[in-house]
């Protein structure tokens, strides 16, 4: 599989995806906060993430420079992992392991082909 990479700006007080397209994850997923984010804060997770608003449901905190890996499997897409910001205009770089779906691509027959079929 090739080496993806890219980053998501403009990130702010509302919860972003990673990344627009369907970036199929096969192995670990890398992200960074943009080194001139200087002291603003992302936080990195799962849909509905909150910016260190609520217990349950703040996202992991990266300050600028900053980096968390994520191990192979734990998320099928980059769209699956979200990010938000303390203050507006804030980056982050990714780079994973995977490739692209194509548009309209239904995931979820593929996922229920044979076992030897999925990767």
């Amino acid at each position: 599989m090739p080496l993806l990479t890219g980053q998501k700006s403009a990130i702010g007080a509302t919860a972003l995806p990673l990344s627009d397209r369907d970036i199929v994850v096969r192995g670990e997923v890398r992200v960074r906060a943009n080194a001139g984010n200087s002291t603003n804060l992302i936080y990195i997770g799962l849909a509905g993430i909150t910016a260190g608003a609520a217990d349950g449901t703040s996202g992991f905190q990266l300050t600028a420079g900053d980096e968390v890996i994520f191990p192979p499997g734990m998320f099928r897409s980059l769209a699956d992992i979200y990010v938000i910001g303390s203050t507006t205009d804030l980056e982050v770089y990714w780079m994973c392991d995977g490739f692209e779906l194509p548009a309209g691509f239904d995931f979820s027959l593929w996922r229920s082909s044979p076992s030897w079929f999925w990767f």
